[in-house]
């Protein structure tokens, strides 16, 4: 598809059926959600307390903030790509959009619950490739879509950072 043929998706579903696509993209998303939420909980784990933390960790407060707004940004930018690409793409997108999900969730069960650095470093680094992945074959049918993933790929690259950080340290 040459950059000329790229459409856009509407800013909201229009219909009952893109309604349901959408409220998909939220509930699998939310699920990732939740399964990383039971895995973690930095504030009282000792396990993560007694971990030598790099100078540049932020307040957990704030990953309570950002968090809720990228999987926002997610869903919405899944929804997009998704009503964007023809029927006969759509099952790869949603596969790609799928498997960075599953290492989202991933990663905070490697890391918090099996409190392995290292087995949470290959995850991110892993779900890092995969967000990109998604993003170059969203960005075929939806540029905007493909943007949305931007804040995304910006914080797990900063966790990655933190990830091999805590790698280091400990």
């Amino acid at each position: 598809m040459t950059p000329a043929q790229v459409t856009a998706a509407p800013l909201v579903p229009g219909h009952a059926k893109s309604w349901v696509v959408l409220a998909i993209y939220l509930l699998a998303t939310a699920a990732a959600s939740i399964t990383g939420s039971f895995a973690s909980n930095p504030d009282t784990s000792s396990w993560y307390q007694a971990l030598n933390q790099p100078p540049f960790q932020p307040p957990s407060w704030a990953f309570g903030v950002v968090w809720p707004i990228l999987y926002l940004l997610m869903a919405y930018a899944g929804w997009r790509a998704d009503t964007a690409a023809p029927q006969a793409n759509k099952s790869g997108l949603r596969l790609r959009y799928s498997a960075q999900l599953l290492l989202n969730a991933a990663w905070t069960i490697a890391f918090f619950a099996l409190q392995s650095i290292i087995g949470g470093l290959i995850v991110i680094l892993a779900l890092l490739v995969s967000i990109i992945i998604w993003m170059l074959a969203a960005r075929q049918y939806d540029r905007l879509a493909a943007w949305l993933f931007a804040p995304y790929v910006a914080w797990v690259t900063f966790a990655t950072l933190l990830n091999g950080s805590y790698v280091l340290l400990n």
